[in-house]
């Protein structure tokens, strides 16, 4: 896929939600380097309330499948990364959340603060640092 384009390493973040088994079997197939999954809280609630809509045992029945197809294909790749961006709401369960990249076998957690934005990007503010939690 990226081989003949000397890319070295192939990353991809996602939420996670729309990952199926045929398309993790491809990804541990043509070399893809890591995924990192955006999930942002350690219960179902907060998860939640975050991300409106979405069910949080889809994600982490989609990790567990991540797991499953290396294992079966005896990869180290893709390695895994949970992402989680701290904010207010969220911050309290950042200690649960690195347990839970454990219990689900993620050995790698990025902790991103949240940087506030405005409509247009241009306004006064972006790029300014994160006031304290």
């Amino acid at each position: 896929m990226a081989q003949p384009y000397r890319v070295p390493k192939i990353y991809i973040n996602t939420n996670g939600l729309l990952l199926t088994g045929a398309l993790v079997e491809h990804m541990v197939g043509c070399d893809f380097h890591a995924i990192g999954i955006s999930l942002g809280a350690a219960t179902k609630a907060t998860y939640e309330r975050i991300r409106v809509g979405a069910r949080s045992e889809r994600v982490l029945d989609n990790i567990r499948m991540i797991n499953r197809v290396k294992r079966r294909n005896a990869s180290e790749i893709p390695h895994l990364n949970l992402n989680f961006v701290i904010m207010r709401s969220n911050v309290w369960e950042l200690s649960a959340f690195v347990a839970l990249a454990h219990d689900l076998e993620v050995p790698n957690v990025n902790a991103i603060p949240a940087r506030p934005s405005t409509r247009s990007g241009t306004e006064k503010g972006i790029g300014e640092s994160v006031p304290s939690i």
